[in-house]
């Protein structure tokens, strides 16, 4: 492979704060702007929790390949440690924090029923080796172990990553091969988002197949009808790595296609033929976030079909290969790549303020006040979280993990 000069791509880290955002809004549900308040936002704020995920899983796909493929392009113990290293590092920190801060502030352990406390016990090795969504698990009839703690649930999604950075080695060698031609890897790319996308949405127009088979085999109490929150149809379809592959897979094949590419500058029919699949990918996105009669029927049976997965891997392709376009250029404003770097504290710490710090919705003016106030709020101390805590931490950790592995210490871009 030729070797490629790694840079920032400041739009992608514009888009990892328009990610964690999603997920901030999709929350909102939960008390301070639920649909019973607004039911016109309702349908565009659910919309906007997978839309977030689907961002989340995508650019670490496309990141990751980025950033590492030339590492572990010749795979080594030695190499695939520096990787790891280098990951934990990235979340253990700030994790750990989060944790602790939650088992300190809620009546998991003090003050707690002995067969509560021993559940929450028993859920915290899985949740420190980030290992909590790798398996579906009950630990009491109401209690799965993927939704443990009322706060630090929110890790799902780090736990699910987690396993995918295990996978990617195999990922590279099996399908990203670097001798590969650019025409391969358009290829490779167009049927990976056919295939992974129709296999996923597949899966979740099915829901109640998926609910049968878990009733079939965990038992009553892993039903949807039971408790939807800790069905295995959950965890199945959204918290779980086994799907989330595709997503992550779908980036690293859309990073592979950017490599492939990168020493040259797109012609002018490729640059225009990117920046009208980008155009056409935001409006199909944009669209889904309106209240459902503002949608077309086409636009929702098409959606139904593919979801959200080959929008996102256009406009992430998009971002890279056209940094100087229209596009590019708004993810990559400053305040959005200030608040991106920052994506990570963004993401956990928003549930916590969302839990402890709610009142009743009144008013919608009143909501809508405390919302954008609240937004700010998170924002803000996420930055500080960042400053303070999550970067100094990253920092040390990765030298300390690197001096014990014998390897070199080097700084990482800013994306990863």
């Amino acid at each position: 492979m030729k070797k490629i000069p790694r840079t920032d791509i400041p739009s992608l880290t514009g888009l990892r704060f328009f990610a964690a955002g999603c997920i901030v809004l999709n929350h909102l549900l939960l008390s301070i702007a639920p649909a019973s308040v607004f039911p016109w936002t309702a349908g565009g704020l659910a919309a906007c929790g997978i839309l977030g995920m689907n961002l989340f899983f995508v650019l670490s796909g496309f990141i990751i390949h980025y950033n590492y493929c030339a590492s572990l392009e010749r795979f080594s113990l030695a190499n695939f440690y520096a990787f790891i290293s280098a990951r934990i590092a990235r979340l253990y920190p700030l994790l750990v924090v989060f944790i602790a801060f939650e088992f300190f502030t809620e009546e998991y352990i003090w003050r707690a029923a002995p067969a509560t406390a021993n559940a929450h016990l028993r859920a915290l090795p899985a949740f420190l080796t980030f290992s909590q969504t790798w398996f579906y698990k009950r630990l009491d009839s109401s209690l799965s172990l993927a939704y443990a703690f009322q706060n630090a649930s929110i890790t799902w999604s780090i736990s699910t990553e987690f396993l995918m950075y295990l996978f990617y080695p195999v990922l590279l060698h099996s399908l990203l091969r670097p001798s590969e031609m650019v025409r391969t890897r358009v290829a490779k790319l167009i049927a990976g988002v056919a295939v992974l996308s129709l296999a996923v949405r597949w899966f979740h127009n099915h829901a109640d197949l998926v609910d049968q088979w878990g009733v079939a085999h965990f038992g009553p109490q892993a039903g949807t009808a039971y408790n939807p929150t800790h069905a295995f149809s959950l965890w199945w379809l959204f918290l779980s790595p086994y799907l989330r592959f595709a997503e992550f897979t779908l980036g690293a094949m859309a990073a592979h296609l950017f490599l492939g590419c990168a020493d040259r500058d797109p012609a002018r029919c490729e640059r225009w033929l990117i920046s009208a699949a980008m155009m056409l990918a935001a409006g199909l996105i944009g669209l889904t976030l309106l209240p459902t009669q503002f949608r077309w029927n086409a636009e929702i049976d098409y959606h139904r079909a593919v979801g959200y997965l080959p929008a996102v891997a256009v406009l992430i392709f998009g971002c890279a290969r056209l940094g100087q376009g229209v596009v590019a250029r708004a993810f990559a404003w400053r305040p959005f790549v200030w608040a991106g770097e920052a994506s990570y504290s963004i993401y956990l710490i928003h549930i916590v303020f969302y839990n402890r710090f709610h009142t009743d919705a009144g008013s919608g003016a009143a909501a809508i006040v405390r919302a954008i106030a609240t937004i700010a709020l998170i924002i803000l101390t996420a930055r500080v979280l960042y400053e303070w805590i999550e970067n100094p931490a990253r920092v040390w950790l990765r030298n300390v993990l690197q001096r014990l592995g014998g390897t070199a210490s080097k700084p990482s871009s800013s994306a990863s």
